[in-house]
């Protein structure tokens, strides 16, 4: 954005050249049909765009699996199950559900009791002992939470409640945490051996950074179950 901190920060500095490496080299640019109806297209980051594009071009793609081969990025085990979608709608800029439709679905589905029964599982049968759980709202984290035990972050929490909610994850004093995308981005703990999405999304970004939590390298672990 033109009155971005990056565009500030950049322009300040005045540089010659700029490199950037991401794992997400995309984001949903909404545009309009020939009938006024907007909608959502996956776009690289060199794409031309509205905006213009910042970035020019790619310089180097480092593959996913590369990366396994390498020992830098963990295996991933992806557990599914079905789901009856016929409730979601899209928002306005048609880039994710309404949360009103996602709650819905939610409830619908008996999300609650299968995220029970998916962590049950996860401990049990495949042994892991750190566990991120993504719920689609506060009050049904919380609610859950007061029924399951383990820990809860949101949004709006106090910080130091919050800090030694994560402090007792890590030190393995609770096994799993509720929360509503609070640690699905810039969250870098590697012993993270298991991954709850407990609600549809229709952003790539979205599940994208969830999963990302569980592909970090561990000693301590030798895959990350989703």
């Amino acid at each position: 954005e033109d009155t971005g901190m990056l565009r500030t920060f950049v322009n300040d500095l005045n540089p010659t050249h700029i490199l950037g490496v991401t794992a997400t080299p995309f984001k949903l640019q909404t545009n309009s049909d020939i009938n006024g109806n907007s909608f959502s297209k996956l776009v690289c980051l060199t794409n031309r765009s509205k905006k213009g594009n910042f970035f020019k071009e790619i310089l180097h793609v480092s593959q996913i699996q590369e990366m396994i081969e390498l020992k830098f990025w963990s295996p991933l085990e992806y557990l599914q199950e079905e789901l009856d979608d016929s409730n979601l709608i899209f928002n306005s800029t048609k880039a994710e559900f309404t949360e009103l439709s996602v709650e819905k679905t939610f409830e619908l589905n008996d999300i609650e009791s299968r995220v029970y029964k998916a962590l049950k599982y996860l401990k049990k049968q495949c042994f892991c002992k750190h566990i991120l759980i993504f719920v689609p709202s506060i009050d049904i984290a919380i609610r859950m939470q007061k029924k399951y035990k383990g820990g809860v972050v949101f949004s709006g929490m106090n910080p130091k409640d919050r800090d030694e909610v994560i402090s007792d994850f890590k030190k393995g004093k609770l096994s799993h945490i509720f929360n509503v995308k609070i640690l699905s981005v810039g969250f870098d703990y590697t012993e993270v051996d298991g991954i709850i999405l407990g609600y549809p999304t229709a952003s790539l970004t979205n599940y994208y950074q969830i999963i990302g939590r569980g592909t970090r390298i561990n000693i301590n672990k030798q895959k990350c179950v989703i």
